[in-house]
């Protein structure tokens, strides 16, 4: 039997090679973000945060800010899975709220500017995440519902510690 090189053959164990590998992916998936207690950490534990402002942070910022993400289905699908997996480990690299508590003081102080920062510009939530989670986007109503009410954290007490001292770096 003599194999016979054709295009047709060609694009028949490409497609064949390209169906296994798309399958074996399928069975290496990332740790799910999914804790399914709120830790006494929580950033809406140190604040009287208005039930609405709860809401659309939780609802725009946690999935990827937080140790609390709510999946979609296509979220199982490699890679975009591993995709996910990465960008909310960037977005809680740079801020988790369920460790707020255990921020350094003036890092609280600059969390809270970069949030109404991001909030003022439209940065966050991106625009990549809200195409596909609609109860994510914020309205321009919301985004200054949000800024006004982080406006009023009391931020001089964000920097001292429980012990009255100031959270100044130890030598």
């Amino acid at each position: 039997m003599i194999f016979r090189f054709s295009v047709r053959n060609l694009l028949r164990w490409v497609l064949l090679l390209l169906i296994i590998a798309i399958i074996s992916i399928q069975f290496y998936r990332p740790n799910k973000n999914d804790a399914k207690v709120t830790p006494s950490t929580d950033f809406f534990l140190s604040f009287d945060a208005p039930e609405s402002v709860k809401k659309h942070v939780v609802n725009a910022c946690y999935d990827c800010h937080s140790n609390t993400t709510k999946y979609t289905w296509f979220d199982n699908v490699m890679p975009i899975g591993w995709w996910v997996d990465n960008t909310i480990l960037k977005g809680k690299t740079s801020l988790n709220f369920s460790v707020w508590e255990q921020y350094e003081g003036w890092h609280k102080l600059n969390l809270l500017s970069a949030i109404e920062f991001d909030l003022k510009t439209s940065k966050m939530p991106p625009k990549n995440y809200t195409e596909y989670h609609k109860s994510a986007e914020l309205s321009n109503d919301q985004r200054q519902e949000i800024i006004d009410w982080i406006s009023t954290i009391d931020r001089p007490s964000l920097v001292i510690s429980k012990t009255n001292n100031y959270n100044y770096a130890q030598d």
